[in-house]
């Protein structure tokens, strides 16, 4: 009877032990499955910024390539207008290189905006009132891709601007704004933060332009 009494005794006080060890691997099994969802949750949150940061660099990446891609020579000037017989072009090197489509506003060297450069005159800040009845010419900018052989690659059109020379030997330029012919096309070659206004041209321009036209106008 004894041992029957040690043994009931025994399974008396062994039950709650029984339940003290279900319930420390219950919680040990909790604070796992905790463990591994925050180490989830930190996959599931780092995860993303893994991937901004790739996105990131990429896109700085392919800004930096396009920037490489993009600035090449300009290689040829064209002049149309209704009243022209046939198309002005300047092809003089020393014109090209004082011309190039790269230079002004939005061109940065050494992290500092240019405020010369290509054929306004950026100085003298936006022309608000121009004389009426001036002729009109179209001006178109060719160039080559600077990241290939300039001898392998044909050239393309990459900027396009409006001059009217007035009687006085100058001239106003006007960089086409949103909405105009060869907005788009420009601002994909340089974006100048001044589209859809005129300015003076350079006395620079409004010389090799006169030069160019000499009796076809």
């Amino acid at each position: 009877m004894r041992s029957v009494r040690g043994d009931a005794r025994l399974g008396v006080h062994a039950q709650p032990a029984v339940r003290r060890v279900g319930v420390v691997r219950a919680g040990l099994a909790v604070t796992t499955q905790r463990r591994r969802m925050g180490y989830l949750g930190r996959l599931t949150v780092a995860q993303p910024m893994k991937n901004l940061r790739l996105f990131l660099a990429l896109s700085i990446l392919c800004v930096a390539s396009a920037s490489v891609f993009g600035k090449g020579p300009t290689t040829r000037i064209v002049l149309t207008a209704p009243g022209l017989a046939s198309p002005i072009e300047i092809v003089d090197s020393n014109a090209l290189s004082a011309f190039a489509v790269w230079s002004g506003p939005g061109v940065q060297v050494n992290s500092q905006e240019q405020t010369s450069g290509f054929i306004a005159d950026w100085a003298h800040g936006v022309v608000t009132d121009r004389p009426n009845g001036l002729p009109r010419y179209e001006v178109s900018f060719y160039a080559k891709y600077a990241n290939r052989p300039l001898d392998s690659q044909q050239e393309h059109l990459s900027y396009v601007v409006l001059y009217e020379p007035d009687r006085d030997g100058g001239g106003y330029v006007y960089l086409p704004g949103k909405g105009d012919p060869h907005y788009a096309l420009n601002v994909g070659t340089i974006f100048r933060g001044h589209e859809g206004q005129w300015f003076h041209a350079t006395d620079a321009w409004n010389r090799a332009v006169r030069k160019a036209l000499g009796g076809s106008r």
